[in-house]
């Protein structure tokens, strides 16, 4: 009996605890910082993007993906033009891996696919997704200068691109919220 109780108890908890993480991600709320590795070994992490430096980032673009996710693999291309067409307007375009993925596995579909905006590892899904809790990949979260997530989106569909311009382009517009 006492076994039941603790588990209904403890179901409670990871409801409400769940409740929460979504409720923190909402559009409007400030998104969760994290520290991870880039694919290259270099320490990453959001705070540093959006508020350290002269390089700070008006705009970040977190795209959690996977290597064997094939909506992913189809995304990534339109992610990279994204990155050319946005990076010296100060937007950042990251990809991070959130399966099980190997360092050598993701260096080489980004070598493969000639991406060059940032990759980082999340490993088993262990650190940055559970704190953005989301359900599938790829999922994306846009967040501005001030660290505040303005959009998100989930899957892939062909012109999901033209979509995610059109919003990067209306922070753009915005005066910063620093």
């Amino acid at each position: 009996m006492l076994n039941a109780r603790r588990a209904v108890v403890s179901i409670i908890i990871l409801a409400l605890v769940a409740g929460a993480a979504v409720a923190q991600l909402e559009v409007g709320r400030k998104a969760p910082d994290f520290k991870v590795k880039t694919i290259d070994g270099r320490s990453f992490s959001l705070k540093s993007l959006i508020t350290e430096g002269k390089d700070r980032k008006s705009v970040v673009v977190l795209a959690f993906w996977a290597t064997w996710c094939p909506p992913c693999r189809i995304e990534a291309p339109h992610l990279q033009k994204l990155h050319e067409d946005y990076e010296k307007k100060g937007v950042a375009v990251i990809g991070v891996a959130v399966s099980e993925d190997s360092v050598a596995r993701v260096k080489r579909f980004v070598t493969e696919n000639k991406l060059t905006y940032t990759f980082v590892m999340d490993g088993d899904g262990s650190r940055v997704a559970v704190k953005y809790n989301f359900d599938s990949i790829p999922t994306l979260f846009v967040i501005d200068g001030a660290g505040v997530v303005r959009f998100t989106h989930v899957g892939y569909y062909r012109g999901a691109e033209k979509k995610l311009a059109k919003e990067i382009d209306s922070i753009l517009a915005e005066k910063p919220r620093r």
